[in-house]
């Protein structure tokens, strides 16, 4: 969920990231939804994520809609 003043997100809802080098993808796993693999991604960006106060506020800047993306699995 986001929250409407802002449009970031009001809780964490990411579980894990991974970064693949060989084939430049972000991996990240959400909590309620599974997931979602992200192509050509720089590895910079991977690295800056890992060290953000927020990981969430950070995918949703910088992440989000601008790179191609893949759902691999929804987690029950």
């Amino acid at each position: 969920m986001f929250t409407p003043e802002t449009g970031v997100p009001d809780r964490n809802r990411i579980k894990a990231v991974d970064y693949i080098s060989e084939e430049g993808v972000l991996a990240i796993t959400f909590m309620d939804s599974g997931i979602m693999h992200y192509f050509h991604v720089p590895i910079a960006v991977y690295m800056s994520m890992m060290v953000s106060v927020s990981k969430d506020m950070f995918f949703v800047k910088n992440v989000k809609n601008k790179y191609r993306y893949r759902f691999l699995k929804y987690q029950e």
